[in-house]
């Protein structure tokens, strides 16, 4: 009995391996990664060639990090986008989503194995695009190395929790919608969700126009404030401008607050996969 359970559990790992090893192959396949990193090969000769005349002033460093590692961010995070919003569709339009649930392997077990791939995916491509927009930038002032690290722990929070909508979002609507409206959300997503959260949306008018101006602007609040803030997990500006770090609570609560969004999206995900007929 205990051989056979430890067989299945082999089998089940097997299963899980191709799964992500598929992933790997179609991110390696596709031009999207080539494309991004010639993207970055062009900013890094560019900071090359400028250090070559000389960077002196400490305002242009910072512009120039700022840029190095906000193109990484953006880069990273469009590539787990694309890779991750093809997954299952893709699978289920080339029908080689069957022969791997013939085997011994869950759905659920399945689309972890799905997150889990594209999130280490992504984190890699990250990590690279950090290290190429990070590295050829003098550094003319200080910069808080604590805080950098805690930069890579948020913004690989942010990929998996990309990750985790996309994948989650790719089993309701189509996946060139799918694309469009995370890349909205992801660019644009703080600056409307500040708009909604602000108090002087609602400070204008009197009377009645002003109370219903109110009553709309709190559900427009309570709405947004369950709709992911990828910038909350964006330090790079900080890190840029010279600020330290963010203090232990705080940073904790990014985690946490990133970790809620994740854990959600993958528990509706799951229940939806394994409810969809295919």
């Amino acid at each position: 009995m205990s051989a056979s359970c430890g067989c299945m559990k082999m089998e089940r790992w097997r299963s899980l391996f191709i799964v992500g090893h598929g992933v790997f192959l179609e991110m390696l396949r596709r031009k999207d990664l080539y494309v991004m990193l010639i993207l970055a090969g062009l900013f890094v000769l560019g900071i090359f060639s400028m250090s070559i005349v000389g960077i002196e002033n400490p305002s242009t460093a910072n512009l120039l990090l700022n840029l190095g590692m906000s193109l990484a961010w953006f880069l990273a995070h469009i590539l787990t986008l694309l890779t991750a919003a093809r997954q299952i569709p893709g699978e289920m339009e080339a029908r080689t989503l069957y022969p791997l649930l013939a085997r011994p392997l869950e759905r659920g077990d399945y689309y972890l194995g799905k997150w889990m791939a594209v999130t280490f995916s992504g984190c890699a491509v990250l990590y690279l695009l950090l290290l190429l927009g990070w590295v050829p930038v003098p550094r003319l002032q200080f910069y808080d190395t604590r805080l950098f690290l805690q930069i890579v722990v948020l913004l690989t929070i942010s990929i998996a929790m990309l990750t985790a909508l996309t994948l989650l979002f790719s089993l309701l609507i189509p996946r060139g919608v799918n694309v469009v409206f995370l890349s909205l959300l992801l660019i644009f997503g703080g600056g409307i969700m500040e708009f909604f959260q602000s108090p002087t949306l609602h400070s204008f008018g009197d009377g009645a126009r002003k109370a219903g101006r109110t009553f709309v602007s709190q559900i427009l609040r309570w709405f947004t404030a369950y709709i992911p803030d990828f910038s909350k997990l964006n330090l790079i500006t900080r890190y840029t401008d010279g600020i330290g770090p963010l203090g232990g609570m705080e940073f904790l609560a990014l985690i946490c607050y990133g970790a809620l969004f994740i854990v959600i999206a993958l528990l509706l995900g799951i229940h939806l996969f394994q409810r969809r007929s295919l």
